[in-house]
C-alpha cells in the first residue's frame, strides 16, 4: 500500500499525508464552484419559478454528518453538493463505533420536480452518487449514494430537506455504511 501512495502522491509535500491531499482536493473543488458561479437556466419544474431553482445555495446540516454544505444547479434538474463537518462516528470496528472525525463530501444530483403537487412551494427528490473522506485515525474513502427530498418555500429564499446516504467504503478496507442528515438551506 505504501507503493500506491507513494505513486499517487509523488514529488508532492503530501506523500506522508494523503489525507492532506484529500483535504486540498476537496477544497480546490469547492472553490473552483464558488469562483465560477453563474445562475443555471430556469427548471423544468413547472409553475412559478423560486429562488432555490437556480444559483447557488449554502446549508446547515444535522444529523450524520453534521457541518454546512454549498449546492450549485449546473443544468435544469442537476446540481453538485459539496458539504464539509464533523462525523459523530462513521464505521465499526470489532464491534465498536469508531470515533468522531472530520469529514468531506461532494456529490452529483439529479432532481426530479413534479412528483407530489404542493398549493405553495415545491416538493422535490433527489438522487446522486459521490465521494467521501473521513479523516480518522485510518482515513478512509468512499462512494455515495445520496437520496433526498426537499421542501422549497414559495415566499422565502429557503428550502429544508433530508437526505439518506447509504454508501460503501472502499479504502482501507471495503464495507458499508449510512450516514443521514436534515438541513436549512437559503439561496443567493
Amino acid at each position: 500500500m505504501s507503493r500506491l501512495k507513494d505513486r499517487l502522491f509523488m514529488g508532492t509535500h503530501c506523500a506522508r499525508r494523503p489525507e492532506a491531499a484529500a483535504v486540498y482536493i476537496y477544497f480546490a473543488a469547492v472553490i473552483f464552484l464558488v469562483a465560477g458561479a453563474a445562475k443555471a437556466p430556469a427548471q423544468e419544474s413547472g409553475g412559478t419559478k423560486l429562488p432555490q431553482e437556480s444559483g447557488m445555495g449554502a446549508a446547515i446540516l444535522l444529523g450524520e454528518p453534521m457541518g454546512i454544505s454549498a449546492k450549485l444547479w449546473i443544468s435544469e434538474v442537476s446540481a453538485l453538493d459539496a458539504g464539509a463537518g464533523w462525523s459523530l462516528f462513521r464505521r465499526m470496528e470489532n464491534g465498536v463505533s469508531v470515533r468522531g472525525a472530520p469529514y468531506f463530501y461532494f456529490d452529483y444530483l439529479r432532481h426530479f420536480f413534479n412528483t407530489v403537487k404542493m398549493q405553495t412551494g415545491k416538493f422535490v427528490y433527489s438522487i446522486g452518487v459521490g465521494l467521501e473522506n473521513a479523516l480518522a485515525e485510518d482515513m478512509y474513502m468512499g462512494v455515495r449514494l445520496p437520496f433526498g427530498m426537499s421542501y422549497a418555500f414559495e415566499d422565502a429564499p429557503l428550502d429544508i430537506f433530508l437526505e439518506l446516504v447509504p454508501s460503501i467504503v472502499f479504502f482501507p478496507d471495503i464495507t458499508s455504511d449510512m450516514g443521514a442528515s436534515a438541513g436549512l438551506r437559503y439561496w443567493f
